[in-house]
């Protein structure tokens, strides 16, 4: 009889450390740290000519990321100025092509943003040197609230 006792315990045991690895592990992979840190080397990649600051990035229940304080200004140049302010950003993944283990954005909805396009004097704009090159992945959907 003692060692059905202990087999259960062993089996409770196993149990409990097993749900409580799994939330460890989910844990660090949702952190805010990590999903702030994998926006900004997405955004980093495709404004390569941008200096890109965020405030905090967090993982939502149904898998979007919220985004908070976004500002992009140019990286080079006398004057370095914000070409956008987003106050608040969700970021919609493309769950089929998640599945496949690639990260594409199917959707983006910018809260309030504010984008700052100025003519300079030679004829250029102020964000001309800003984006990457052209790929061929599909471009999101993006949508302006206010």
């Amino acid at each position: 009889m003692s060692w059905r006792k202990w087999f259960v315990r062993g089996l409770v045991f196993s149990i409990v450390a097993g749900v409580a690895s799994a939330w460890f592990l989910y844990y660090r992979w949702t952190s805010s740290a990590n999903i702030k840190q994998g926006v900004l080397a997405y955004l980093s990649a495709h404004f390569p000519g941008a200096q890109v600051s965020l405030d905090s990035a967090r993982l939502r229940l149904l898998g979007e990321v919220s985004l908070n304080e976004l500002h992009l200004s140019q990286r080079e140049g006398k004057n370095q100025t914000e070409f956008a302010y987003i106050p608040s950003a969700l970021i919609f993944h493309d769950k089929e092509q998640l599945n496949d283990g690639k990260v594409a954005v199917r959707k983006v909805e910018l809260e309030k943003p504010r984008f700052r396009f100025i003519r300079l004097a030679d004829g250029s704009w102020n964000v001309s040197h800003v984006l990457g090159t052209s790929s061929d992945e599909p471009h999101p959907i993006f949508i302006i609230k206010d």
